[in-house]
């Protein structure tokens, strides 16, 4: 792979630092392909296990005031870039906010962490997302409408082991946080009509399931061990910015089937991202059962495309060649978008009986019905 030469300073702010973080996870294969690749010097500044966020934010903020840098990137959530005085050099990285999840979810969250993560927005030089919908979603939620920037989470490949298509025996896998938003409740449905049952791969020794079959890992080398013997992976989720375990599966050499609306669709056509239009709970395994009749499978060249866009993108940003676009113009360009995206209308956060409240809620408790309600705009396919 061509190497670029950058003699400057990245920095990234992770507000998380664990293993479980997709952000930190990002962040690590971020440092690892852009040093590798375009011969930058990348750091990393990390939360401490005695740290709140607002005593990290502090630190941030004292720590920047005394680093030569070209760019810092923060993800939206946790809004640790609140007590910065110059925001000329700051990047926010959409990950999905943490009131936005919260929301979703329909968890209770302050008005001012809703307010400190939309002024990290707002204030911010440069906006980016790794997928279009998460863009939508997020500037509705946030109530923010400026040019953004779109390109892929990268995959550190190097965790990826060597199976051949023989070795995988585990059907079907479950990867994610047990929460709503990650689609759960989809799960059991989903299990009664299927044969054998479906594994479920957490980090949580505390997990028992008389339904499911269940694995543990306790690092990355065990998950993708598990991934190698993986033929689909299962992504039901609610909603998701991007979906990295679907890219860790399809590195895996394991196909992916998921909702049409998941933000990872706009980068693979469907014979790499098996797609079902939300909630078909029978269609959904319907395709399980058909998928696992063919024996093709793809290899890891389909992720190293992802990794190479990320790379131009990022030899183009750092020579400071790449403009913000509006979403839409810069999708037309980049990505290939799905039929189905999901627009939510006439937002007004905080009045707990408002229409979108009503309608995330919905969502939530009864998916058929929130479907068959639920505002969807079509729009023309694009090819990156």
């Amino acid at each position: 792979m061509k190497k670029y030469t950058f003699k400057s300073q990245y920095i990234y702010i992770d507000p998380f630092n664990s293993s479980n973080s997709g952000v930190t996870n990002y962040i690590k294969a971020s440092k690892k392909i852009l040093e590798e690749n375009l011969i930058i010097k990348v750091d990393i500044i990390q939360i401490k296990d005695t740290e709140s966020i607002y005593e990290f934010s502090l630190r941030v903020a004292s720590l920047l005031k005394k680093m030569d840098y070209f760019c810092v990137e923060f993800p939206e959530s946790m809004a640790t870039s609140r007590f910065l005085e110059d925001y000329t050099k700051v990047h926010i990285r959409i990950h999905c906010g943490k009131t936005l999840g919260k929301f979703i979810q329909n968890q209770y969250y302050k008005k001012e962490e809703y307010f400190a993560e939309k002024e990290a927005i707002t204030k911010a030089k440069w906006v980016s997302s790794p997928s279009y919908l998460g863009w939508e979603f997020t500037s509705d939620f946030y109530k923010v409408k400026r040019s953004i920037l779109i390109y892929p989470n990268p995959l550190d490949l190097s965790f990826i082991p060597e199976y051949s298509f023989d070795n995988k025996n585990i059907p079907v896998l479950f990867l994610g946080r047990f929460q709503d938003l990650k689609g759960i409740n989809f799960l059991k449905k989903i299990q009664k009509k299927l044969p054998f049952k479906i594994t479920i791969l957490t980090s949580d020794k505390s997990y028992k399931s008389p339904i499911f079959s269940v694995k543990y890992h306790n690092t990355v080398e065990e998950k993708f061990e598990i991934l190698a013997r993986t033929k689909i992976l299962i992504v039901p989720s609610i909603f998701d910015i991007y979906s990295m375990v679907s890219l860790e599966a399809i590195a895996c050499q394991a196909k992916v089937i998921t909702w049409s609306h998941i933000g990872i669709t706009e980068y693979f056509d469907n014979d790499k991202i098996i797609v079902i239009k939300p909630w078909n709970i029978e269609l959904f395994s319907e395709m399980i059962l058909n998928t696992l009749k063919n024996k093709e499978y793809f290899e890891k060249e389909e992720v190293k495309k992802i990794n190479i866009l990320f790379i131009n993108f990022f030899h183009d940003f750092l020579n400071l060649r790449t403009t913000a676009l509006p979403p839409h113009d810069l999708a037309v360009k980049q990505l290939k978008l799905n039929d189905l995206k999901i627009k939510i209308e006439n937002l007004s956060i905080f009045n707990r009986r408002n229409r979108f409240y009503r309608k995330i809620k919905k969502l939530i408790t009864n998916p058929i019905n929130f479907f068959i309600d639920f505002i969807i705009k079509i729009r023309n396919n694009f090819l990156i």
